[in-house]
């Protein structure tokens, strides 16, 4: 009888360890498995937005801000380009013509309207398009960080500050300003010079250059903003807005013109 009780105790103790062994295996397997796939955060929305977007996959969030800055920023790269060398080259025919005229007083006026057509292009390059650059810096972030919390809220930084620059590009103070200065410019140099009829085609020109590189700025960053806030990260729209028209100056030794264009 001693002996059976003591065989019975020992099995139990024997069974009490391998069970013991299994589940401290089985937890430490469970807690490697969960590290390999932690669960994704839940990040506030912000201030403004549907509520439901902070109930959504934080990757998913940071991916679709990433995509459209993605796709804005080389229209941007597109646009600026395109307006920047073809400003330049409204400035050297105008700067061209003043080196071959022979009245020192129009000549002076052709050196005025070819510094007017370097102001765009100055401006694009003191300040281009934010998008550009935040595109790069979110193209770069790592996969493995794109659901953290972090990585949203700098996404939604830059997509703020896009957008806002965007709306600011084509105000109507900006509008208002190209025209005005374009029509003062017309006017002074058509009393000063007696010819109206030139200066008014030079202005006319400049103001439906200027008017056209407004309208056509890219705009896609204040599209994303608001498909963002208002919680509509679906692909149904993408396919809507795969189509980007584009319009351009174009710019060469025997020939000239708008380049119409669109990215699929």
């Amino acid at each position: 009888m001693m002996r059976t009780k003591a065989m019975a105790r020992t099995n139990f103790r024997t069974v009490g360890a391998f069970a013991l062994a299994w589940t401290c295996v089985h937890f430490h397997e469970a807690r490697a498995a969960d590290a390999g796939h932690p669960v994704s955060e839940k990040c506030e929305a912000p201030a403004g937005a549907d509520a439901s977007l902070a109930e959504m996959d934080p990757a998913q969030r940071t991916r679709f801000i990433r995509d459209r800055l993605h796709r804005d920023a080389a229209n941007a790269r597109l646009w600026s380009w395109g307006w920047g060398l073809g400003n330049t080259a409204a400035g050297a025919a105008s700067f061209t013509l003043g080196v071959f005229e022979t009245d020192r007083v129009k000549r002076t006026w052709d050196f005025i309207w070819a510094g007017a057509a370097l102001i765009p292009p100055a401006l694009l390059v003191l300040f281009p398009l934010s998008v550009m650059a935040d595109s790069r810096e979110l193209d770069g972030v790592p996969e493995s960080t794109l659901g953290t919390c972090a990585a949203v809220a700098r996404a939604e930084v830059l997509l703020e500050r896009d957008a806002a620059q965007e709306e600011s590009g084509i105000a109507w103070y900006n509008h208002a300003l190209e025209i005005g200065i374009n029509v003062a410019l017309g006017v002074i140099m058509g009393y000063v010079l007696d010819d109206w009829v030139d200066n008014s085609i030079s202005a006319g020109i400049a103001i439906g250059m200027g008017e056209t590189q407004i309208l056509t700025q890219p705009v896609g960053a204040i599209r994303a903003r608001k498909r963002y806030f208002a919680g509509d990260l679906s692909s149904a729209q993408d396919a809507r807005e795969s189509v980007r028209w584009t319009l351009t100056p174009l710019i060469l030794p025997h020939a000239s013109g708008i380049v119409i264009g669109a990215r699929f």
